[in-house]
């Protein structure tokens, strides 16, 4: 499982028949005033993480030079801007298969968010330029 063809190709497998495979990791977990990283499955360029962040917590615009991904919303509700597109993040409907519910933050696009009330969580798959790491190392905010 280590050799893809597209990130788009390591987020399906990853959730073939809509179960997330899982591997040990080494560096598991990395907490921030305003959300919470776990790596659940990291093999040289590819990870999938799980992102969780507090209610109401505003993520500023950024970006990531290294990293490109797509999210699929767990639980919660929030919001997030791919600019120029505004998405509601909540959990989808449990007949559309979850391959089929990511978004796409290519690598380089400014984006950010906003989580509601309750907080939000969200599946992270990764495809990095290099050894991958945890997805807030590789931020960068306009001046």
């Amino acid at each position: 499982m280590s050799e893809f063809t597209s990130l788009r190709a390591y987020a399906r497998a990853m959730l073939h028949n809509d179960c997330l495979r899982l591997t040990r990791a080494t560096q598991t977990m990395r907490c921030s005033a305003g959300w919470v990283e776990i790596v659940l499955h990291r093999c040289g360029q590819w990870q999938t993480e799980l992102s969780i962040i507090l209610p109401n917590v505003q993520v500023p615009e950024h970006r990531h030079v290294r990293c490109e991904s797509y999210d699929l919303a767990l639980a919660g509700a929030g919001c997030i801007s791919v600019l120029p597109r505004v998405v509601d993040l909540h959990p989808r409907l449990d007949d559309v298969p979850l391959a089929a519910q990511l978004l796409h933050v290519a690598r380089g696009a400014w984006h950010g968010g906003q989580a509601g009330p309750q907080g939000g969580a969200f599946l992270t798959f990764q495809r990095w330029d290099g050894p991958a790491d945890f997805i807030s190392t590789d931020w960068e905010t306009r001046s």
